[in-house]
């Protein structure tokens, strides 16, 4: 800015000149009253003095003119060297107020009051461009910071977005946004229900957002998706709400794991669990369930079922004659056949073998089940062409009504089954309904429940002890203790036969307990004796985790046998699990925390997905012994052996009988085996054989190595 441009220079100037004239203005005008007073005297004659103001006057006029002028350059220079650094200021201001903070103001000496006001902007400058710097600094580190975090969200494998209370995204990475076929800024403002069709889905992912919204809690779920193009995906979402500042809305951050591929693997494995590999039928397990399922319905609606069960005649001696092949080439054709002869509601099973079963549902009567046997057997008796054999079939099928024969599914697959074989009996290749007249397995069971009711009084219980050993060192590890039962009438009673009864009548509550003492009170023995420690795993009933008192029972009597919980684990079928999450997870995380390891026994048989597993307080997996003995697929044990090393639990194979299955089972996932190829159970003096003669392999294996 120029300093004669300045409005306080021109100011200034007008000021000063203004005093000057109204200074020279009164000296002028007291020189005219000068001159008006003293003409009195002029008229008096004093004639000289009038003359002498007259000629001051004269003379006062270019002295004024003269003093004007020196005055307006003495004021002019004063100005603009007082106005100098203020102009300067003003001109730095405007510079730094277009975004040039590298102005400065001139200052030569600090003796003035603008000078040093000058010196202090300057210094004020210095002070804000530092802080300018810094700022832009951080600012920089701040935009390198987004951009960072940025590419980690959009590189994370995982989908990662944010949703607001009403749905919408405010922010979505490449991982998410590719379940969609669509970029991340193609979602970010809209809402779920513009990528995802399902409405009740979106509705419900919506108040879940809210939820946590509302709640401030963290909610897992695991969700299912579809993509443009009608694909599938599962999604193991964890969602956390993020708070905002007091202007800003609290958001839902969601953070998703593909499952896919492991819901995929479930599936398999459960496919595989309720259903026959040969033939792909449902199969004994997936029999049960759905049984139960049709009861329940048709008592509901008053109507009539009908369970058939078949078994072929002479299917053996085929197997034996032509082989295994032929053999199962026969079962699949058979399967099929049976299929075309009901009608699309009904169901057709394959139990095992050579065992058929089929439901019928909501029939008229029971003349409609005779009909659909009769056809059965029609098609089954037509010649079979396979791999250039010859083949006629015949089929011995028993029936039971409900409700007419029973109202459960045991009762109803007992009677048909006893049915079947009364058709065997009286010549084969016919259909027979249950009558009452078939009670002898029904007697024989009543004789069990009062034999039963006798045998722990009269000391008919005894425990034998199977052993298991570490695939890695070949040693014994641990053992299981497994009940039996000896009849002075009946001889040795089968546990398949014996236990189911017990569970049923409620007395394995107190044989439980029996069971327990006995095999901790064993322990302590073997351990007082010099004994290894062994881990020794005792069978759980179902029933028994439905005892509200069976932990303090538990408590009792480790303390009054002196066993170590450590040194004692619990067997818990998968079935019991699942049939009795809630509650049994209550028990067994109760008994792990008192030392107690638990085990699922006869993993496989059931269904227990990853997700499940994971949260329940679980240590070992058994894997049942159909698993292990299936040569020709090991595609369903490897599944269940991968899904146990990621929950890092401990494996024990079951019914280990040959080597090859062991050498196998040493290059998995797999710590322990048990079977008869390493031992039958065996009594309490032959288990400590058993030991003995471990230990002095062991002890030669010492010596010769000495």
């Amino acid at each position: 800015m120029k300093i004669w441009k300045s409005k306080i220079f021109l100011r200034i100037c007008i000021t000063q000149l203004a005093i000057i004239l109204i200074l020279f203005g009164l000296l002028f005008y007291l020189s005219s009253l000068i001159i008006s007073t003293n003409s009195e005297v002029y008229n008096q004659g004093v004639m000289s003095t009038y003359s002498a103001v007259r000629d001051f006057q004269k003379t006062l006029l270019p002295i004024g003119l003269a003093f004007i002028g020196v005055s307006m350059f003495i004021m002019i220079y004063t100005a603009a060297r007082v106005l100098k650094p203020l102009s300067q200021l003003c001109s730095a201001i405007d510079t730094i107020a277009k975004g040039n903070f590298e102005e400065r103001v001139d200052v030569s000496n600090r003796k003035t009051e603008t000078e040093l006001l000058a010196t202090r902007f300057n210094e004020l400058i210095d002070q804000i461009q530092d802080f300018r710097t810094n700022l832009l600094k951080n600012e920089e580190q701040v935009r390198k910071q987004k951009e960072f975090l940025q590419k980690v969200i959009n590189h994370n494998p995982n989908a990662i977005y944010a949703m607001d209370s009403e749905g919408r995204h405010t922010l979505v990475n490449k991982a998410y946004a590719d379940f969609f076929h669509v970029i991340p800024e193609e979602m970010v403002g809209k809402k779920e229900e513009e990528f995802n069709p399902i409405r009740i889905q979106t509705q419900t992912f919506l108040k879940e957002n809210q939820q946590v919204i509302n709640t401030l809690e963290e909610l897992e779920t695991e969700v299912s998706i579809f993509d443009p193009n009608g694909k599938q995906y599962w999604l193991d979402v964890v969602k956390v709400p993020i708070i905002g500042d007091e202007e800003e809305e609290t958001q839902v951050l969601c953070v998703a794991t593909d499952i896919t591929e492991r819901k995929e693997q479930e599936e398999k494995i459960r496919f595989h669990a309720y259903h026959d590999d040969l033939t792909n039928l449902p199969n004994r397990k997936m029999f049960f369930k759905r049984l139960e399922e049709e009861l329940e319905d048709a008592k509901e609606k008053q109507e009539i079922l009908a369970v058939l069960f078949l078994d072929l005649d002479g299917f053996k001696q085929v197997n034996d004659t032509f082989g295994h092949n032929v053999g199962d080439r026969l079962l699949q054709v058979i399967s099929e056949r049976i299929g075309s002869c009901i009608r699309e509601k009904d169901t057709v099973f394959r139990l095992g073998g050579d065992e058929f079963t089929v439901i019928l549902q909501n029939i008229e009567d029971k003349h409609v089940a005779a009909e659909s046997a009769k056809s059965m057997m029609d098609m089954l008796t037509k010649p079979y062409e396979i791999e250039g054999n010859t083949f006629v079939m015949t089929t011995s099928i028993g029936i039971s009504i409900y409700p007419d024969n029973g109202l459960d599914s045991s009762s109803l697959t007992k009677y048909a089954d006893m049915a079947m074989y009364q058709g065997k009996q009286q010549g084969k290749n016919t259909y027979r309904f249950y009558t009452t007249d078939m009670e002898s397995d029904i007697t024989n069971n009543i004789r069990l429940k009062m034999e039963l009711r006798n045998a722990l009084e009269k000391n008919q219980f005894f425990i034998h002890y199977q052993p298991k050993v570490s695939l890695e060192s070949e040693q014994i590890e641990g053992v299981e203790a497994l009940l039996r039962w000896e009849h002075e009438e009946l001889g040795l009673v089968s546990p398949n036969e014996f236990i189911p009864v017990i569970e049923e009548t409620g007395m394995i509550h107190a044989i439980g307990e029996w069971i327990l003492k006995t095999v901790c009170t064993q322990h302590k023995v073997w351990r007082d004796q010099g004994y290894p420690t062994l881990k020794v795993a005792v069978n759980l009933s179902p029933i028994q985790l439905k005892d509200p008192d069976i932990i303090e029972k538990i408590t009792d009597i480790l303390q009054e046998t002196n066993m170590e919980p450590e040194w004692l684990e619990f067997e818990i079928t998968e079935t019991s699990l699942i049939e009795n999450q809630k509650e049994a997870t209550k028990i067994l995380k109760k008994l792990r925390k008192m030392g107690i390891r638990i085990a699922i026994d006869d993993f496989g048989t059931g269904y227990s997905s990853l997700h499940l597993l994971k949260r329940l307080p679980v240590d070992i997996l058994k894997i049942d012994r159909a698993f292990i003995q299936d040569n020709d697929d090991h595609a369903i044990l490897e599944s269940i052996l991968e899904m146990a090393k990621k929950l890092q639990l401990t494996v024990v194979a079951e019914g280990v009988e040959t080597k090859e299955q062991l050498d196998y089972l040493k290059d998995q996932y797999c710590q322990e085996a048990q079977g008869f190829f390493i031992s039958h159970p065996l009594s309490k003096e032959k288990f400590e054989s058993f030991v003995n003669a471990q230990l002095s392999r062991e002890k030669s294996k010492y010596l010769k190595i000495c």
